[in-house]
């Protein structure tokens, strides 16, 4: 299940290892961390949920948009 969560956060959602951490306890995934869109963080719960053996996903990712975007 580990191996399927990195693969799915970082090469489905396209978030780098380093802004997403996640801990995996009885299939139940929370999700910690920081993106820069709102959109990064649903779909990164979206994809994890329907990974096999994954009974739930509690998402504790904060969004903090990109200085430079927002200039």
């Amino acid at each position: 299940m580990a191996a399927a969560t990195d693969h799915v956060l970082e090469w489905i959602v396209g978030i780098p290892r380093r802004q997403v951490q996640y801990s995996i306890n009885n299939g139940w995934v929370t999700l910690t961390g920081r993106v820069g869109l709102h959109y990064k963080r649903l779909h990164a719960q979206e994809v994890v949920a329907k990974i096999s053996g994954v009974k739930g996903v509690t998402n504790l990712i904060d969004v903090q948009p990109d200085k430079a975007v927002l200039s």
